[in-house]
């Protein structure tokens, strides 16, 4: 048996696990339950803590809402990635015909430059 000492002192941020076998008898608690709910953080924190949030809280429940965020994230990223691949692509076709462009106007001033010595 724990003493006294050994007990935890009631807080009111305690979270309260309870037995998913229906083997514990409800609460009597005339208070209301509250639920914790975690905040979506920015995504340099996120990435961070993405393995915590993979195996868990720290009660040893699965975050199933976590992981879903994380999904999500993911999903955006991947499109911001696609998207900015795509208009990579524009960009470099942009350049490369900007290029050949620039090419042939060189040429082509380079060949009337020998014509501006022509009496008419």
């Amino acid at each position: 048996m724990l003493g006294e000492d050994g007990a935890i002192k009631p807080n009111k941020d305690a979270i309260r696990i309870e037995s998913s076998d229906g083997s514990q008898q409800p609460s009597t608690d005339s208070k209301p339950r509250t639920t914790r709910t975690r905040k979506i953080m920015s995504s340099s924190k996120q990435s961070t803590n993405a393995q915590s949030s993979v195996r868990g809280d720290a009660n040893g429940k699965s975050d199933t809402a976590g992981i879903a965020a994380l999904v999500e994230q993911a999903e955006t990223v991947k499109t911001s990635l696609s998207t900015a691949l795509s208009e990579t692509k524009q960009l470099v076709s942009a350049l490369k015909k900007h290029r050949q462009q620039s090419k042939a106007l060189q040429s082509t001033l380079a060949s009337l430059r020998p014509l501006q010595s022509v009496d008419l």
